[in-house]
């Protein structure tokens, strides 16, 4: 091709798109329950604790989960980011057992303590589908 310098090489050769961190497309996706456990309700970034509440319910084999995975789950409720509180109140349907007394005692403590108007009606709502008759 007449025009081209052949040291520059082909477009298409030199183009390297931009590496996206995985976690700005929330692409990251936790292998097991229990790096969600260990690693991903603790971590220090808000988006890997809000994927890590979003994902920890399809990585649960048995519903309703055991004890000990509810009470680290719930730590969730008392995150800084009121986005991860949120998906974590949401998502206790999906864990919780119908009248668990940990999950709608925390779920009380939400309606009466939370800044958030929204966390505190998604509190409301998932009581009303866990708690005692």
């Amino acid at each position: 091709m007449a025009g081209i310098d052949s040291r520059l090489g082909s477009p298409a050769s030199s183009f390297r798109p931009p590496v996206e961190d995985p976690r700005d497309s929330g692409e990251h996706q936790f292998e097991s329950k229990a790096e969600v456990l260990h690693s991903g309700i603790t971590h220090p970034d808000a988006h890997m604790r809000r994927l890590a509440a979003e994902q920890l319910p399809g990585l649960c084999e048995r519903k309703p989960v055991q004890g000990y995975v509810i009470e680290k789950y719930l730590l969730l409720l008392e995150d800084t980011d009121w986005v991860v509180r949120r998906i974590a109140v949401n998502n206790l349907v999906q864990l919780a057992a119908f009248g668990d007394k940990a999950v709608v005692r925390a779920l009380i403590m939400r309606t009466w303590s939370d800044d958030s108007s929204t966390i505190r009606h998604s509190a409301i709502k998932v009581l009303e589908q866990l708690g005692d008759p």
